[in-house]
């Protein structure tokens, strides 16, 4: 068949008699084809429908997420009837219906109060104040600690469900890090809680954990900061929920930032400049860009500026040569101006431009400088991050040897060796220890995986397989592996996968 994806018709989609239910495999790409006619008709029939949060930012008419859809517009009879009739035609494509009672509309300050009547008994929806899309919150008020009390609520309905349950501190503190600890961090990655919210829910997991099956107080032997702490440490592994917002954030700007063409992130250049994720917090700035530059902060202790063009780059704040940002250096006193701020002033067609790097640096700094390549090749600056250097790590079995069954089994000497080896190149702040190594493992599962796919054939002599050892796994690893491999444990373990 030629063209497969291209020659399929509506036509033949409806004489398919066993129909796409819940379930089969194809149901789920007939519904992304399904959701892309709607995209289609606002490009086509609602071009000048939306909303700009900057003169030179996309126009955003709709968000879609599964089947819930979100629609923007000015407030004009004209763009009601022209969305009206979109979503009628799209429910008349595809056979979906609009629920009428689940949908709301909300209205900003400067649309009277007549108007949006009209336009909701016009549209069939109910006017709010506020409104949850896909678990967050949304409104054109402030929101305060009120906002977020369905998070200890979410932990109170946990909390009652235990209550009468023979728990040991051990099975308590279980629960405490697999379910109380992780109900904040998607509401926290993506909307600003209020920290004294998420101290209150430590407030209970501490209360749960110390209170005697009788109902009454118990004595809190240990304090919940040495409980937070790495269990090699002296501590429990538990999370903090206030220290770690910053490194859950940190995931969300660095997805973002690592997808240059994705609308919001060109929304956000529009509006805030391309360097937005590291820029200063101005005054009056959007709850979106506050939560992005907080995770900016922690992303910028284990990330390092591959050097092109220069334009992103602040020469003394950002870090681009060796571990450190150069102002951290103790031996080093700025006199640099505003205007030699940015790295561009030192690079020349391509080169390092050593006329204004000997006006501002010493011999040894300009040395150290010349010696970092510039990348011609890519498009703009470019961040490099810790995991692609974990993967360096993992590839290499002096440090995580291909041997071992699972990653849980790695020796924790060898975990602090890796973390060691990391902390050399980048500046770790407290917290992201677990962050790293959690990034170490997954690459080292990844590698072992593409080892075993790539050089191991369980049809081959094993004396054949032992011959064939990859060029970067050492010999006696190889040799381990390949034993186990095909030992009769190995296949039993993996038969019951």
């Amino acid at each position: 068949m030629e063209q497969a994806y291209d020659s399929m018709g509506w036509r033949t989609l409806k004489q398919v008699e066993c129909g796409f239910r819940q379930g089969c495999p194809l149901s789920s790409y007939l519904f992304i084809m399904c959701s892309e006619l709607l995209t289609e008709a606002f490009k086509r029939n609602g071009s000048k429908i939306g909303v700009k949060v900057a003169p030179k930012a996309d126009i955003v008419s709709h968000l879609q997420y599964a089947d819930n859809i979100i629609n923007f517009s000015d407030a004009t009879r004209k763009n009601a009837r022209k969305i009206k009739k979109i979503l009628k035609n799209y429910s008349s494509w595809t056979g979906q219906k609009i629920s009428n009672t689940k949908s709301s509309m909300i209205f900003g300050k400067a649309v009277q109060r007549g108007m949006s009547k009209v336009l909701s008994k016009f549209m069939g929806f109910k006017v709010v104040d506020e409104m949850n899309y896909l678990g967050i919150k949304m409104t054109f008020r402030r929101l305060k600690a009120s906002d977020y009390q369905d998070v200890l609520e979410k932990a109170y309905d946990k909390l009652n469900g235990w209550g009468n349950l023979a728990l040991t501190l051990a099975g308590k503190l279980q629960l405490i890090k697999t379910s109380l600890l992780s109900i904040p961090v998607f509401i926290s990655t993506h909307s600003l809680v209020p920290m004294g919210v998420l101290r209150d829910l430590e407030k209970l997991c501490r209360n749960f954990l110390w209170t005697k099956q009788d109902k009454s107080s118990g004595i809190h032997y240990v304090e919940w900061k040495q409980l937070c702490r790495q269990i090699k440490f002296g501590g429990q592994g538990a999370v903090s929920a206030p220290d770690r917002v910053g490194s859950w954030r940190a995931k969300f700007a660095w997805n973002l930032f690592s997808i240059p063409d994705s609308l919001l992130n060109r929304i956000l250049i529009a509006k805030y400049g391309k360097n937005f994720c590291f820029s200063e917090i101005k005054l009056g700035s959007s709850p979106t860009w506050k939560i992005i530059n907080n995770g900016g902060k922690f992303l910028q202790q284990i990330v390092k500026w591959k050097v092109s063009d220069g334009e992103s780059i602040n020469t003394t704040k950002d870090i681009w040569i060796l571990d450190k940002s150069i102002n951290k250096w103790p031996t080093f006193v700025s006199n640099i101006h505003d205007e030699q701020s940015c790295l561009k002033h030192y690079i020349h067609n391509g080169s390092w431009n050593f006329n204004n790097l000997n006006q501002s640096f010493g011999k040894e700094l300009v040395d150290q400088i010349s010696s970092v390549p510039i990348n011609v090749g890519i498009q703009g600056d470019d961040l490099e991050n810790l995991f692609k250097y974990s993967g360096t790590i993992t590839r290499n079995g002096k440090y995580a040897p291909i041997d071992i069954r699972s990653w849980d089994q790695m020796p924790k000497s060898l975990k602090k060796n890796m973390l060691e080896v990391v902390q050399e190149k980048f500046e770790i702040t407290r917290g992201s220890d677990v962050w790293v190594l959690q990034s170490i493992g997954k690459k080292w599962r990844n590698s072992k995986a593409d080892v075993k796919s790539r050089y191991y054939d369980p049809n081959m002599p094993t004396e054949l397989q032992l011959c064939n050892v990859p060029k970067r796994i050492l010999k006696d690893q190889w040799k381990n592996l390949i034993s186990y491999r095909n030992s009769e444990e190995s296949m039993i373990y993996y038969h019951n996968l």
